[in-house]
Parts: C-alpha cells; sequence; structure tokens
C-alpha cells in the first residue's frame, strides 16, 4: 500500500467536481452528523479540511452565524471553484477560501474548531495536520467523519466503501481506521455508523500536541 497522491488527487477532482454533489448525496446524512459533533455556536471560526465544493457550508453557516467564520481549504482548483459559486450564490461574506494542501495553508484568523468531512486522503498526512493543528487555539474542537472498512469484513458494506475509495481517494491505507492518526493530536470518542462501513470521531486538541 502507498500514501495519499497529490498529482492522482487532483487528476480525480478535475473530472467529477461538476458532480460530487450528487456523487455523495447518499452521505448527507454523515455529513450532517459530523458538523453536529463539533457543537458549533455563534462567533465559532471553523476550519472546513478539504472542503471540496462546500456542502457543508449552509450547515456551518447555520451555527455560527455572521459574527463566525469560516475557512475552506482545498487543493483542487475545480472543486474550490464550486466552493466560491456556492458561497457567491449564497452571500456569505464571513467565508475564506483556500486554495492549497492543508500543510501550506496560511489561515486568516485562529480556529477553535475543525471539520474533516469524507477527507481520507488527509487524515493519512500526519505531518500535514501537525502543520495544520499549529494554527489551532487552544483545546480547539475537531470532528471527522467517513467511510471505513468493518471489523468483520460484511458483504454487504465492504464493497460499497471499496468503491467510495476508487472513486474518491488515492490510498486505502487506514481505512481499518482511518482516525488513527488524528488521535496523536485530539481526545477522541468514536461511532461506527452506516452498518459499521461509517464512522464519526470527535473531541479536542491535546494542549501538547506537535
Amino acid at each position: 500500500m502507498t500514501g495519499p497522491n497529490h498529482n492522482q488527487a487532483l487528476a480525480k477532482y478535475r473530472r467529477i467536481a461538476d458532480k460530487y454533489d450528487s456523487r455523495t448525496a447518499l452521505l448527507a446524512g454523515l455529513r450532517r452528523r459530523t458538523v453536529e459533533k463539533l457543537d458549533l455556536s455563534a462567533g465559532d471560526v471553523v476550519v472546513d479540511v478539504a472542503c471540496g465544493t462546500g456542502a457543508n457550508f449552509a450547515q456551518i453557516q447555520e451555527r455560527i452565524g455572521p459574527s463566525g467564520r469560516l475557512i475552506g481549504i482545498e487543493l483542487s482548483p475545480e472543486m474550490i471553484g464550486q466552493a466560491q459559486r456556492r458561497v457567491g450564490d449564497a452571500g456569505w461574506t464571513n467565508v475564506t477560501l483556500v486554495n492549497n494542501g492543508i500543510e501550506r495553508a496560511d489561515l486568516p484568523a485562529a480556529p477553535n474548531a475543525f471539520l474533516f468531512s469524507l477527507t481520507h486522503d488527509v487524515l493519512q498526512l500526519p505531518d500535514a495536520l501537525a502543520a495544520l493543528f499549529r494554527h489551532a487555539e487552544p483545546g480547539a474542537r475537531v470532528a471527522t467523519g467517513g467511510t471505513k472498512y468493518t471489523a468483520r469484513g460484511r458483504l454487504m458494506t465492504d464493497p460499497f466503501v471499496r468503491m467510495l475509495a476508487r472513486r474518491f481517494v488515492t490510498t486505502t491505507d487506514g481505512l481499518d481506521r482511518p482516525w488513527r492518526h488524528l488521535e496523536r493530536f485530539a481526545d477522541l470518542a468514536v461511532r461506527s455508523t452506516l452498518l459499521g462501513g461509517g464512522y464519526i470521531a470527535w473531541g479536542r486538541l491535546q494542549a501538547s500536541a506537535d
């Protein structure tokens, strides 16, 4: 197995950017529940990591309001282009979009919440996570949700997970425990969902994380 490949990711999302929302519609409930675990409130500064087309933006905005700030980081120019159109259509003025890898992202404010929604490749980059979390406020909240292999290889679930992996990620490393590197930085609670083929993990960054 090999780790994430930026060039392959760029090529994948160049092809599917305009279809991404419809192709991931079945996971909308998982997205919603992951955002809920951040327990956001008015004025929060939230980073949507690998934000894609901005599919989580409306739900985040409902919670942080105009006094909050939403920062979306996305490697793919085509995907962030879709996010920019979403922001413009909604008239949100408190959103900053950063077209870069997370390890090189220059954030305009110190976040107190980080969302990793369907971001398997990013979660397999511990050095990039360390660089990102250096921007955080102490004790910042973090939540992640996505698909995973089941503990017992359920016949109906794991083929679905493999199909999604072929479409959207460049590595299957860590698909048994996608949050494994995040545990280095945060104290996490983990809940299995989607008949064992999905997960949500949430918690707070450790004060001594590096």
